[in-house]
């Protein structure tokens, strides 16, 4: 981190908050969906009208555990709910739902550096709450949206034991896969699905100096950045002899700039209540078991075995697991006797290109299908490019095996001699370019690559259309 001060060591803490997929809101049945038509999301619940009880969401709760057990954390057996009283224009009951005693207790996540060094960031609590609505400001105006007021929410408070900013970062990255594996949540930033709250401190050999929280951060490099401003402001302030205020405070990504919103020494009191319309919900072994059970292996554990094991450098085994379908697709292939590299490069080198350009869906594939053509691809008998070409071939008709695929690409591809008929048929029909070529213009191989590739239909493989190529100029030089 540039400017940073070895008697002044950064300390953060996050508070992250999950939307959660449970179909309905935290304490309500109706549903909610981003980007619907404002204030069409609602019910009597969420808009705050009197008389109206809350019941809790159980697909919640299991939602909870479920994020819990993944890391660790102890679960609390008897679960209660607490009123959080403030007032703002977006909570319409006064209050917000949450809890003071919280569903998990301690854990941690772990994840490996862009230093290669393994991390363990330790969690505090997770507990569960509902979210507030959206004010909407337009010129001297507030506007309201209530969709979002009692979607379910899970907050994942960190131990203040984070010490760099891109550690912040990578936290997040690997939290939002977490929760994405297990489908607790989509993680998505961009549409509030994932937001964060950091509180950052300083502290030196004599002295913890107060923190200061940032809100609202809903970007990884907001996050970074805004750690890295506010430990320079806080060095700042501690230098010219001031006291570090607590205060909360928001960030400006297109400044780089820290606002003060306002001291947390007036900060309202939030007179934290039992909510007395919901019962304790007790919580059995036997649900803790069961969710237990149905954890499948977590990311991490994929993460270890591709990157240690293997030997997959760690951008390839980051973007590998953080897909579910993709990476449990991939630990297939190993178990069917593909070598790990040859794998790790069809799947990130294919297959996912052809699930950005053609939609492809990876769990939709045949693996036996694809371990025959792999194999093929491992023995040496066909190359990179013309695997891609009866994988194409295999794609695009309801009846043909990869046998059969794979044996009329081998039968044109593997002719050299037809190949050297067709290269030789190209370069007598561009004349001018072989004079070209033959006076010092040697980039024109590559266009005739690509003629021969236009001419085949793309049957050869382009290294020994190259070759070939090459081969029938230099003849035409000696002669």
């Amino acid at each position: 981190m540039n400017h940073y001060n070895k008697d002044f060591h950064l300390k953060v803490g996050l508070e992250v908050h999950l939307q959660v997929k449970v179909g309905t809101k935290a304490f309500s049945q109706e549903s909610y969906n981003y980007g619907e038509k404002q204030n069409t999301c609602i019910s009597a619940w969420s808009v705050g009208m009197p008389g109206v009880l809350p019941s809790p969401s159980l697909a919640l709760i299991e939602s909870g555990i479920k994020l819990g057990l993944a890391m660790k954390s102890r679960i609390n057996r008897v679960l209660r709910f607490s009123r959080k009283n403030y007032f703002y224009t977006d909570l319409p009951k006064g209050y917000q739902l949450t809890q003071t005693d919280p569903l998990c207790i301690g854990g941690e996540l772990r994840f490996v550096d862009d230093d290669n060094k393994e991390v363990s960031v330790p969690i505090k609590e997770i507990h569960l709450e509902e979210d507030s609505g959206k004010s909407i400001y337009k010129s001297s105006k507030v506007f309201v949206d209530y969709n979002r007021s009692g979607v379910a929410l899970l907050e994942v408070v960190t131990e203040p034991c984070i010490y760099k900013p891109e550690h912040a970062s990578l936290f997040l990255i690997e939290l939002r896969k977490l929760v994405r594996w297990l489908g607790v949540s989509d993680g998505d930033m961009e549409k509030g699905s994932l937001r964060c709250d950091v509180n950052v401190s300083v502290v030196s050999k004599d002295k913890d100096y107060n923190r200061t929280e940032i809100k609202n951060l809903n970007s990884f490099t907001a996050v970074r950045k805004s750690i890295i401003t506010e430990y320079k402001r806080q060095l700042e302030v501690i230098e010219s002899g001031r006291d570090v205020k607590e205060q909360t405070l928001s960030f400006d990504m297109k400044t780089s700039s820290i606002k003060i919103l306002r001291d947390k020494s007036s900060a309202m009191d939030y007179r934290y209540i039992n909510e007395s319309d919901i019962l304790p919900v007790r919580i059995s072994e036997e649900k803790i078991n069961t969710i237990q059970k149905e954890l499948s292996v977590l990311p991490y554990i994929y993460f270890q075995l591709f990157y240690s094991s293997f030997g997959f450098d760690l951008k390839k085994t980051r973007l590998i697991t953080e897909d579910r379908g993709r990476c449990l697709f991939l630990n297939l292939l190993i178990d069917e006797s593909i070598k790990p590299n040859i794998a790790l490069n069809w799947v990130l080198g294919h297959l996912m290109e052809l699930e950005r350009t053609e939609s492809l869906s990876i769990g939709s594939l045949n693996i036996e299908e694809l371990v025959v053509l792999l194999k093929a691809l491992q023995n040496d008998k066909i190359s990179f490019y013309n695997a891609k070409v009866v994988f194409s071939k295999y794609l695009s008709s309801d009846d043909l095996s990869m046998e059969k695929a794979l044996s009329k690409v081998l039968s044109s591809s593997g002719n050299k001699e037809k190949l050297k008929e067709d290269v030789k048929l190209l370069l007598s029909e561009h004349p001018d370019k072989v004079k070209q070529y033959l006076d010092g213009k040697e980039t024109l191989v590559q266009f005739f690559v690509g003629q021969v590739m236009r001419y085949s239909k793309g049957m050869y493989d382009p290294k020994e259309v190259k070759e070939i190529v090459e081969e029938e100029l230099k003849s035409y030089k000696s002669k």
